[in-house]
């Protein structure tokens, strides 16, 4: 039988745990957990087993819902930060000269130039 102490030090392990690590251990509604304790991975630490099904069902349920939230909505935040760089790129394009340099063998080296600084060199160009 294990003391006391031992479930104490692994509810304080347990407490002081990363969400991301404990979301690890535990799983999307409790499957890892479930099918570690059906496999008998606990059998040699029961105050782990404990403190984990504590933490599932009590004392870190919302902090773990929380952040299983926000896991499932992560794509959609890369999502839009791709689309706003993408936007970003295009607008860029819209208002620039590209030059294509043959470096040989097919290779070509693109420059991207805006407008106004193209529109610029051809008036110093004029005026001198």
């Amino acid at each position: 039988m294990v003391e006391y102490f031992a479930y104490t030090e692994d509810r304080a392990r347990v407490a002081n745990m990363g969400i991301r690590e404990l979301y690890g251990m535990i799983g999307f509604k409790n499957e890892h957990l479930r099918d570690n304790i059906r496999n008998g991975v606990f059998k040699d630490h029961p105050g782990l087993q404990f403190a984990l099904t504590e933490a599932a069902l009590q004392t870190r349920k919302d902090e773990l819902e929380h952040f299983r939230r926000d896991w499932l909505r992560r794509p959609h935040h890369l999502f839009l930060a791709n689309t706003a760089e993408r936007r970003a790129k295009e607008a860029e394009y819209e208002d620039a000269v590209v030059f294509q340099q043959g470096l040989g063998a097919g290779a070509t080296k693109r420059y991207v130039v805006p407008r106004a600084k193209v529109d610029a060199a051809a008036q110093r160009a004029d005026d001198a």
